[in-house]
């Protein structure tokens, strides 16, 4: 049986090695920057090899290391608990002639997750229902392990807890064992965002974020003749502001369901989850911005478009259409596309077509020569490629775009309630280099049929 302190020494074995890996190739990058500057010949193809593989090394390194003191953080939580558990104090009462002592932790030990977890769930402990017992009741024991709790995961995830104590339990952190269920939920998720955005955390105070958008760059000419005036054009930026928006659900629930029923919560909180995290997605791929709502990449300003056209579309047809999106992302950025995004419907539409002697689509582990690939029916994460670029499916993607009707786009305080409240504040924008995202839209996108 794996323990505990195993996963630690098998973290801490991992860090070690990307720790050694991303060394090698910081040397390797200052080996090639120190024969540049003794005037020792050096080809970019290397230096920017060596760039890559160091900054692969990093990443590396940072997730590696963040595993190690999420695991260490939650050993020491686990010793912490076990001294608890064997502390006892006079409690002044005798029995028999001797003075009784009670202890003072929390009476089970888990050997994962914590505090609250589905073992703590099973044996009767709720974290909502420590929420709603504590301020409502004043239940000292679960102020207590509500503290722990929070502390405990200020301290894994590096945050300050400014003013929790055991009588103040502001900041709660939602156990990750009930975010966890999200997944089961018949929701659409967030593949686009998991996917294929990248993710920075969110500055802890403001509602904007500002970046600069270079709009005007350097440049470099030949110069004709020795002491010629070399090309000097001033760099200019333009500030990008981006609004932090909130996202959010509740649910009211009776307290009959809470304090009598087994598991009640963990349903709640796990839907209210994958609620919010659906809306997330669907609003930085379609909301124009507007009334609180995320500018989606759909809604973009300079977003790069194709149209299909087509009376009976085919997939050869929608094809070359593909290519068209790839060159013109390209050519806005000059970087290769990083995926392609479709609705389930289009992609399964694709892999039901048939040429005259093969499927459209390989299948993965059978040569021929298609168009993409299926590698597996996922959802979450790359189902497949198509023209080389992996395809995320994404049911957020709107079935009611473009000028037809059926397109695809690649509190009750008198009832004992209890109202249970999911929130999140979140920034997105496409606006970097919008014509870099492009959109395939038009009527050859209508409802696909299968034969």
């Amino acid at each position: 049986m794996v323990t505990l302190p195993d996963l630690v020494a098998a973290a801490r074995r991992e860090f070690n090695a990307a720790e050694a890996a991303f060394q090698r190739s910081q040397g390797r990058l200052s080996d090639l920057r120190e024969k540049f500057d003794n005037g020792a010949p050096v080809r970019e193809r290397d230096v920017n090899e060596a760039t890559t593989a160091r900054d692969a090394a990093k990443i590396a390194r940072d997730e590696a290391a963040a595993k190690l003191t999420n695991l260490e953080a939650e050993q020491a939580e686990e010793e912490r608990i076990v001294r608890l558990q064997n502390e006892t104090h006079p409690t002044g009462a005798t029995r028999g002639g001797e003075t009784s002592t009670v202890p003072i932790g929390y009476a089970t030990t888990h050997t994962r997750g914590g505090i609250y977890n589905p073992q703590a769930e099973r044996e009767g402990l709720s974290f909502v229902r420590d929420v709603v017992n504590a301020s409502t009741r004043g239940d000292v024991a679960a102020r207590d392990r509500l503290a722990r709790h929070t502390q405990a995961e200020f301290d894994r995830l590096g945050w300050s807890m400014r003013d929790g104590t055991t009588t103040n339990y502001s900041g709660l952190v939602v156990p990750q064992y009930l975010t966890d269920l999200v997944a089961p939920n018949a929701r659409a998720g967030r593949p686009f965002a998991d996917n294929c955005c990248t993710h920075h955390p969110l500055p802890p105070e403001g509602l904007t974020v500002n970046l600069s958008r270079i709009t005007t760059g350097s440049t470099a000419t030949v110069q004709a003749a020795q002491l010629d005036a070399v090309s000097e054009t001033d760099i200019d930026d333009t500030l990008l502001t981006v609004n932090v928006r909130t996202i959010s659900g509740a649910q009211d629930v009776s307290r009959q369901a809470l304090e009598r029923g087994t598991g009640v919560d963990a349903l709640i909180v796990s839907d209210l989850m994958a609620a919010y995290h659906t809306e997330l997605d669907r609003s930085i791929l379609n909301d124009d911005g507007t009334l609180g709502t995320h500018l989606g990449v759909r809604s973009v300003v300079g977003l790069s478009t194709v149209t299909y056209t087509s009376a009976g579309p085919t997939a050869a047809e929608l094809y070359p259409k593909l290519f068209d999106a790839l060159q013109q992302t390209q050519l806005a950025s000059f970087r290769g596309a990083s995926h392609i995004v479709m609705h389930p419907r289009r992609w399964w539409w694709l892999a039901a077509q048939v040429g005259t002697s093969q499927p459209f689509l390989q299948v993965a582990g059978i040569s021929t020569n298609q168009g993409g690939a299926v590698n597996a029916p996922n959802y979450q994460g790359a189902a497949g490629s198509l023209a080389g670029i992996p395809v995320i499916l994404d049911a957020n993607i709107p079935v009611t775009s473009g000028a037809g009707t059926n397109q695809d786009t690649d509190t009750a305080p008198k009832s004992l309630a209890v109202s249970l409240v999911v929130y999140g504040f979140s920034a997105f924008t496409a606006g970097r280099v919008p014509a870099a995202n492009c959109a395939i839209d038009g009527t050859g996108l209508v409802t696909p049929t299968f034969a």
